[in-house]
């Protein structure tokens, strides 16, 4: 039996957890059709969900910020796929053709009593033409080619600052401001525990590639970016910056568990009338 065969069949987690073990090997001419197939499937039905999404946050009042929150691909998107791959001299992770190729362009950041607060983190992820831009600038001046270091520890506290600055403004009581900001507070302290991992290591000498804004920047405070280092032969990838430092489908599977929210994981007040309204019959990835 395939992996795509499999995977119809409901063996989600299973399958993808033996495509990320075979690493560079998922690439032999034995899997590599068979994996692509799945990467495919995945994106598909992440698209899927997406547009239930779309349909249904505006029915809770949610208002997007853009007018566009959803941007089909491109005709030409295989071929920028192969145009960015000729520049890497190396491939494209599976996952991040395949959702080029199914999705496109998401943002789902926009305003919400509710469900879009400052470490909410919807769904937002750039075009295949943005990434060719980024790339072809890169490789067009090696001098810069070294990967920007990783943010220094602290640096989000000037942000939350400024947003306990704001909440104050409104008249909030300080406990119940200080119990919203919590959550994100704690989620900054273990990104920088990750960021003093990654400064004890070599540089990695690949593109890195901003594929979206991290959850401040959603939030329309300050931040970081979530990264892709590229070129990259496996069939997912990690998404750097994130919380948990996730692979791209695990982020999508949590994100899709909370209505697109991923940063309510673990929050001890999420929204859940909203949330179970929005995952209402979303497809497993």
């Amino acid at each position: 039996m395939t992996f795509l065969e499999r995977y119809l069949q409901g063996q989600h987690t299973a399958v993808w957890a033996e495509l990320n073990e075979l690493g560079d090997n998922v690439r032999s001419r034995k899997l590599r059709d068979d994996a692509y197939a799945v990467a495919r499937e995945t994106m598909r039905r992440a698209r899927v969900n997406i547009e239930a999404l779309i349909k249904r946050l505006p029915e809770l009042g949610y208002k997007f910020h853009d007018k566009k929150p959803f941007v089909s691909p491109p005709r030409n998107t295989e071929s920028q796929c192969k145009k960015l791959e000729r520049i890497l001299s190396g491939p494209l992770p599976m996952t991040l053709w395949a959702w080029w190729e199914q999705v496109g362009e998401v943002s789902l950041t926009g305003e919400h009593q509710a469900l879009h607060t400052v470490n909410s983190d919807p769904i937002v992820f750039a075009p295949v033409s943005y990434a060719l831009e980024a790339v072809a600038d890169w490789a067009g001046h090696p001098a810069t080619r070294a990967p920007a270091p990783p943010q220094p520890a602290g640096a989000w506290k000037g942000s939350v600052e400024a947003w306990r600055r704001s909440l104050r403004a409104r008249d909030m009581a300080g406990d119940e401001i200080e119990a919203l900001l919590a959550p994100s507070i704690a989620m900054f302290e273990a990104q920088d525990r990750e960021y003093e991992k990654l400064r004890a290591m070599p540089a990695d000498p690949r593109f890195r590639f901003d594929f979206a804004p991290d959850e401040l920047h959603k939030a329309g405070i300050s931040g970081a970016t979530y990264d892709v280092l590229l070129p990259c032969a496996a069939s997912d990838f990690t998404l750097e910056g994130a919380q948990g430092t996730p692979l791209f489908v695990d982020y999508l599977r949590q994100s899709f568990q909370y209505g697109g929210f991923r940063g309510w994981i673990g929050h001890e007040g999420p929204p859940h009338r909203e949330i179970e309204f929005l995952t209402r019959d979303l497809l497993p990835l």
